[in-house]
């Protein structure tokens, strides 16, 4: 049972969508997420009908410590994605899926969490590429696998599997975040293996009598084999009986991570300078969101003075109301001596915090 209580306000989004947040919030909360009944109407085209009645969400104060909470009718939600410009509204989207891929059809065992949380990711990325476009969809999807190249260094090799045994404090959640987005890219990859070999996907009729089960179903009851005048089996497919190993290390995600529409050399992150800066957008405009996370991924650890101040001046980095953005630029800025980046790093931690 989840239970919030406060001085709260509510501004209705469509007929069955509302937000909730504290009076000072509610203007830019229900800007940011208008999109919420499109978003619905896509999710239901693709999955099926929304069986919940209503869809809110209630904005918390900044402490909330994750970035949403998929409670069945009141998503829960932190202030922290209100970016100003809908650039963290894939949360919302995320926990939007859940209506569908974890509160109606869910893993039997924590072990097998990562299905739950990896397949909501994958519709979370149908939504985004229905809602705003495939290339908006692939680059956060590219963004998402560079983050789990990277937490998969700090975990030993047991603890990468997708059901490995659940780790403690700080390791626990970055094993848990490599799972979610493990399961994002076994999903991609499955969807792709079904595309290339002809094999028709389970269709959503097939799911139904699987939904808020308290039963052990076998994955393939009442699926059929084959369809009539399709492939659904060869060489390197589905059916071909060999393992692909996607989520044991680093290099399982290179697959996925080769076929979005930017690379390193076009976002300058080789060689950064101030003559370089300032030539992709108009100074003061910002850094477009998933390109921007891109770029910062791949900037040195500790840059050059001169190069973050010539970054900063052209996007105004240091100001951004992301804070994914903040999260990657700000310890840049401070390791390369960069005072002016103080202030706006104190105002992130009391705000986000650490």
């Amino acid at each position: 049972m989840a239970i919030a209580a406060g001085a709260l306000a509510e501004q209705a989004t469509s007929q069955r969508t509302a937000v909730w947040a504290e009076p000072s919030q509610m203007q830019a909360a229900a800007r940011e997420f208008s999109d919420i009944e499109p978003m619905m109407q896509t999710t239901e085209h693709l999955y099926g009908p929304y069986r919940w009645g209503r869809y809110d969400m209630l904005v918390l104060p900044p402490s909330f410590p994750f970035g949403g909470m998929e409670n069945p009718q009141m998503t829960f939600l932190t202030p922290t994605v209100i970016a100003g410009d809908k650039s963290l509204v894939s949360v919302v989207a995320h926990e939007l899926a859940h209506s569908w891929s974890g509160n109606l059809v869910t893993s039997a065992t924590w072990r097998d969490i990562w299905l739950n949380e990896g397949f909501t990711t994958y519709v979370e990325n149908r939504i985004v590429e229905a809602v705003y476009g495939k290339t908006q969809a692939d680059e956060e999807f590219v963004v998402a696998a560079g983050e789990l190249r990277h937490k998969m260094q700090s975990l030993s090799e047991n603890q990468q599997a997708p059901g490995a045994g659940a780790a403690r404090g700080r390791r626990r959640r970055r094993a848990d975040r490599c799972r979610l987005r493990q399961g994002r890219v076994v999903s991609a990859l499955s969807r792709s293996a079904v595309r290339a070999h002809g094999v028709r996907c389970v269709p959503a009729r097939l799911l139904r009598p699987f939904r808020v089960s308290k039963h052990h179903h076998r994955a393939d009851a009442g699926v059929p084999a084959r369809e009539p005048g399709r492939q659904t089996s060869g060489q390197g497919g589905l059916g071909s009986g060999r393992a692909v190993d996607v989520c044991a290390g680093p290099a399982g995600v290179r697959h996925a991570a080769g076929g979005a529409g930017f690379h390193r050399d076009r976002h300058g992150a080789r060689g950064v300078s101030g003559r370089h800066a300032g030539r992709r957008r108009a100074a003061g405009q910002g850094l477009e969101h998933t390109r921007g996370l891109y770029f910062l991924d791949h900037l040195p650890e500790a840059p050059m003075l001169a190069q973050v101040q010539a970054l900063d001046a052209a996007w105004q980095l240091s100001r951004s109301g992301n804070a994914e953005i903040g999260m990657r630029w700000l310890p840049r800025a401070i390791r390369a001596g960069d005072s002016a980046a103080w202030p706006a790093a104190r105002t992130y931690m009391l705000r986000i915090g650490a």
